[in-house]
């Protein structure tokens, strides 16, 4: 299984945001530069779900912060079709590593250590304990920086 988060605007004064700053790897596995977006990759024998999450649409939020992504244009932009909203990105991760999941068994979750891009409501540190409370004992946690790095270094002629 594999989680990467969009990163959030750093709040710069009470109605004021730092210009956002997208997570690399995430960009790259979406084409999507928006905040607080999750990415979740889970692969079971050779099939492979993608899901994404994004923070579920509020007219007046969209008002004052600007345009917000709509499922469907986050499926355009991405290829990916299981859009779900931020809110249940808990309950898909509690599934995902239940011992006895639908999906088979997590032995191995991948997070970006290097940047420890999150969500507002968890820091890098209780993502990971979370996880291994959640998750079956001996759940590897393991750094995915180093293996979309290499991967980000090959290049097509296109590019």
């Amino acid at each position: 299984m594999v989680l990467l988060f969009s990163g959030e605007h750093l709040i710069a004064t009470s109605d004021q945001n730092y210009p956002f700053i997208i997570n690399k790897n995430f960009f790259y596995l979406t084409g999507l530069d928006v905040s607080e977006a999750t990415l979740l990759l889970v692969k079971i024998d050779q099939e492979i779900y993608e899901y994404l999450f994004i923070e579920e649409f509020n007219e007046l939020r969209e008002k004052w912060t600007g345009k917000m992504l709509r499922p469907n244009e986050a499926t355009e932009i991405s290829g990916i079709r299981n859009i779900l909203y931020s809110s249940q990105i808990d309950s898909k991760i509690d599934e995902l590593i239940a011992t006895k999941s639908s999906y088979g068994e997590v032995n191995r979750v991948y997070i970006d250590h290097k940047h420890k891009f999150l969500c507002a409501s968890q820091t890098h540190e209780e993502l990971v304990t979370y996880l291994k409370r959640k998750g079956k004992k001996g759940l590897e946690i393991i750094d995915v920086y180093p293996l979309l790095i290499r991967q980000r270094m090959v290049k097509d002629d296109h590019e």
